[in-house]
């Protein structure tokens, strides 16, 4: 028990049985979605007992034996592991967009037309590469390209 318990960390609040039900509490980000993953299992009820502008405190319900216990931990480990990830995929998305924007702040027009995204992978027939400011090789010019390299050539 101690493991599950310790597995939703930050989040756990509280576990306790009541009215003949095992109430399991999470207190989770307002901005998280829950009632999807909640409509999925079928065993459980909830409710809000608490909000603020920064936290919800959902309860979760189910019968308290021992299918009910895995029921409502499994329930309210989706909805972290959900939302955990969707958290870390907005940060890529902001990484990928700052990328892309330094590509075309450095990368001519003509360059930036060949560039395609395919299935989520980025075709390199362009040779466009991401640089930070000062990554350039003292023999480079401000395209990246060595200095002794013609940009023809470099097509």
């Amino acid at each position: 028990m101690y493991e599950t318990i310790k597995s939703l960390q930050p989040y756990f609040h509280s576990l306790r049985e009541v009215q003949n039900k095992v109430s399991l509490d999470i207190k989770i980000p307002t901005n998280w979605e829950f009632e999807k993953t909640l409509s999925m299992y079928k065993m459980i009820q909830y409710k809000i007992q608490d909000k603020n502008e920064k936290n919800i405190l959902l309860s979760i319900f189910s019968t308290p034996n021992s299918n009910g216990y895995m029921v409502v931990f499994g329930c309210a480990n989706d909805i972290i592991k959900i939302n955990k990830e969707q958290e870390q995929k907005q940060q890529l998305f902001k990484e990928k967009v700052s990328e892309l924007e330094k590509l075309f702040n450095v990368n001519p027009l003509d360059k930036l037309k060949e560039l395609k995204f395919t299935n989520g992978e980025q075709e390199d027939s362009t040779q466009i590469r991401i640089t930070e400011p000062g990554d350039l090789e003292s023999g480079d010019n401000k395209e990246g390209y060595p200095a002794s390299e013609d940009k023809e050539e470099a097509d």
